[in-house]
């Protein structure tokens, strides 16, 4: 019986020590749990701010993406009207560029048509024949001939729209043998036509000698051409030679207010007739 009660007693404390220790055990798991959870806790939170910071990041990146986007967008429209500003720009150009070659290949054309050279005036040059000379103009002939012995010459009248531009002086082989027009249409390489005055003659050109033709005035020659100038005596509206002793005037005393009133071109070697 003594023997039973120890026994007893002793499980009863056994287990009573048992249940304490698995309570201390529970409550330290507890614990353990309750930190690591605070722990889990307190990382997350860390883990979602740092996510939060990351999204707030990305979402400035995306609109200030989207901002340059609609930059790039607005400055491609502006672009694609500028390029086809542009183009229309370059087709009125291209048009005006191709009315501007028109009018210069016109211009060079009636420039070069009405130019006066030491071989040619206008189209017609020294040594063409009639037929060549009546392709370009209307050619009247003036019933006027000079019988030179060994030759004879013949006058010409050429004329465009029914206006006489200049004269034509040809030989018995009708060969245009030297030219003369009254006519201020025509110009010189250097820009002087009929109209111009003695003064601004001998500005241009050295003059290598003038002397009076008998009765037609000053027939005036310049260095290194073929090229004549003339004041006629007959044209008294223009020019008075009355108040000048013309048959002395030369190349060293040409009045400056004399107006050219003629051009024309005799072959080196030949006479005006």
């Amino acid at each position: 019986m003594k023997v039973l009660f120890t026994f007893i007693l002793l499980s009863g404390v056994c287990f009573g020590q048992s249940k304490k220790a698995q309570i201390e055990a529970l409550n330290k798991s507890l614990d353990s749990l309750e930190l690591v959870l605070t722990t889990t806790r307190d990382n997350s939170a860390k883990d979602i701010g740092e996510l939060n910071a990351t999204i707030q990041g990305l979402s400035a990146e995306i609109a200030q993406m989207k901002s340059e986007v609609s930059n790039i967008e607005a400055s491609e429209t502006k672009l694609k009207k500028e390029v086809n500003k542009l183009k229309l720009d370059l087709a009125e150009l291209s048009k005006k560029n191709l009315d501007l070659e028109a009018k210069l290949k016109l211009l060079e054309e009636t420039a070069s048509s009405n130019l006066i050279t030491d071989e040619s005036i206008g189209d017609i040059k020294l040594g063409m024949n009639l037929n060549e000379v009546r392709s370009f103009y209307d050619v009247v002939k003036i019933p006027e001939e000079v019988d030179e012995g060994t030759r004879t010459i013949y006058f010409y009248h050429c004329k465009s729209d029914g206006k006489k531009l200049f004269h034509l002086l040809l030989n018995e082989t009708e060969e245009v043998r030297n030219f003369y027009t009254e006519s201020d249409i025509f110009k010189t390489i250097e820009g002087f036509q009929v109209g111009m005055s003695a003064a601004e003659l001998k500005k241009i050109y050295k003059i290598d000698g003038g002397s009076g033709e008998g009765g037609f005035g000053i027939l005036i020659n310049i260095e290194g051409s073929q090229i004549y100038f003339m004041v006629s005596y007959g044209n008294k509206d223009v020019n008075n030679l009355y108040k000048y002793d013309y048959w002395s005037i030369g190349g060293d005393n040409l009045p400056d207010d004399l107006i050219i009133d003629g051009i024309g071109v005799i072959p080196y070697g030949e006479s005006m007739y």
